[in-house]
């Protein structure tokens, strides 16, 4: 069997960090970031270090319905890989579905030590999600 490329290995922890946004799994998320990942969802300030940003994911884990993220493209160059998603969340019995660009920076054990997101923080709030912050 034929060694994974770092690129396609690259993705798959992208993939396998999506997947543990779905499955609210925040043992699963932490096990695909570096110790010293930021965190940087555009709108709003950078978040640096894992307990931070865990500190962050976890109480939003738990207080979603469902986590659903509809990846468009997933692109891998280099140590980066891009995505185009719509990011589903269901809080409260409400559902609000964001068009996200991503990219997310993996160091050479394949931990992601860089994750920005760009999204439109107003599309967010007309669905009647929570401000943040």
């Amino acid at each position: 069997m034929a060694d994974m490329s770092t690129v396609e290995r690259n993705e798959n922890v992208v993939r396998e960090m999506i997947a543990g946004w779905e499955a609210k799994d925040a043992a699963a998320i932490r096990n695909t970031f570096a110790s010293e990942i930021v965190w940087h969802n555009m709108p709003m300030d950078p978040i640096n270090g894992l307990d931070a940003v865990m500190a962050m994911a976890e109480p939003f884990l738990a207080a979603c319905d469902l986590v659903e993220w509809k990846i468009l493209q997933l692109q891998g160059v280099g140590k980066r890989v891009y995505t185009e998603r719509v990011d589903c969340f269901e809080l409260g019995g409400n559902r609000l579905e964001v068009p996200v660009a991503g990219a997310f920076d993996l160091n050479l054990d394949g931990k992601i030590t860089s994750w920005r997101d760009y999204f439109d923080m107003q599309t967010w709030l007309d669905q009647g999600g929570p401000p943040f912050g």
